[in-house]
């Protein structure tokens, strides 16, 4: 982008050493004189991170791999968040300790055993009818996601389903964390 009428970006770029500053961009120097540009905002920062990412991964593939290794950390700690509600769920609602895991139990309180998958069941169809009147569009299971749309789902679709397995494991329904 031209910084002047008649100037070319390349220019432009060169005269200012780092890159283009736009007219609205404000320079400051810190105690040492080095010009800085300001920071961004959180919200914009986080809106061009695709974009960084992208650029970055086809600059190098060194950041494939560090990419790749963040998002596998990422997946293992929320992983971990979700197993550590589950059980906590189990816990609480079952009267198990930390060590044990509802799944290993060869007895359990038989009042405790019907009541909580029923009321939780119930809690469920209520929380999943609270959520419906405030997030009109349907959450999308990750395997129906996956068959028709590419493996696609919306950030909001996915917490909900996550809410969801949560819930309904910790309640004691035989169903998998695979979906969260």
């Amino acid at each position: 982008m031209p910084t002047t009428p008649g100037e070319s970006a390349v220019a432009g770029a060169a005269r200012h050493g780092r890159g283009v500053f736009r007219s609205r961009d404000v320079r400051s120097r810190d105690n040492q004189g080095t010009v800085r540009r300001p920071r961004r905002a959180l919200g914009s920062a986080v809106a061009h991170a695709p974009q960084v990412l992208r650029a970055l991964v086809r600059a190098d593939e060194v950041w494939l791999l560090v990419l790749a290794a963040g998002i596998g950390v990422a997946a293992g700690i929320a992983v971990w968040l979700i197993n550590g509600a589950a059980q906590l769920f189990h816990q609480t609602l079952f009267g198990i300790s930390s060590e044990q895991r509802l799944s290993a139990m060869d007895r359990l309180n038989p009042m405790a055993t019907v009541l909580v998958p029923c009321l939780g069941g119930l809690a469920l169809g209520l929380i999943t009818l609270g959520i419906a009147r405030i997030y009109t569009r349907r959450a999308v299971d990750p395997i129906e996601a996956n068959a028709l749309f590419g493996g696609r789902m919306s950030l909001t679709g996915s917490l909900v389903v996550v809410l969801q397995t949560i819930t309904f494991n910790g309640v004691g329904v035989s169903i998998g964390l695979e979906a969260a």
